[in-house]
């Protein structure tokens, strides 16, 4: 897959602002160096259902798209005139330098996409990639308190205390791929 396109820079950066700031009120500098270099992975509603793809802001990725879950359109509050629409998003950040550890981040869903499996997907295609590329990896994430359950269905594991994270509950979760 081709250099992250100016569309899906400017949709990223649109569904973080509609979910980070404007929805749940966090006024943060959410555009930030490591979006240069990060694995990005977009979630998009088609006519086809819902797919996702990784794209990398500085190199080329391979295609990871997934078109084989449920056809998600028909529970889509969108107009089909108006697909495609990015519904989910999340960044990876140190698959660039091999590094032991690497970090998911950003995780977002649309409001009108959530609880119809598109998160699950949007995970499974990033954790499918980071097992690809590095087997022997810790993956870390700062989830928000009350989605702990969903991240813990997906292998993860609470390693801390709550902790405050621009005014939401957070705990740091991990993931250990198999050795």
């Amino acid at each position: 897959m081709s250099d992250l396109s100016v569309t899906s820079l400017f949709e990223i950066y649109r569904l973080r602002q509609q979910v980070f700031v404007i929805e749940q009120q966090c006024i943060y500098e959410d555009i930030d160096a490591a979006d240069k270099t990060a694995l990005h992975v977009l979630g998009w509603i088609d006519d086809r259902g819902i797919r996702c793809a990784s794209e990398n802001a500085s190199d080329s990725t391979e295609d990871n798209t997934k078109d084989n879950t449920k056809d998600n359109t028909k529970e889509s509050h969108y107009p089909k005139e108006q697909l495609p629409i990015l519904c989910a998003y999340l960044r990876i950040i140190g698959l660039e330098n091999t590094a032991q550890t690497v970090s998911i981040g950003r995780v977002v869903i649309e409001m009108g996409s959530r609880r119809k499996g598109v998160g699950k997907q949007l995970l499974s295609t990033a954790l499918d990639y980071i097992e690809r590329i590095a087997p022997e990896t810790t993956i870390t994430l700062s989830a928000q308190h009350h989605l702990t359950g969903f991240y813990q269905v997906l292998g993860f594991c609470v390693v801390s205390d709550p902790y405050d994270e621009d005014g939401i509950p957070h705990v740091r979760m991990v993931k250990t791929l198999a050795r």
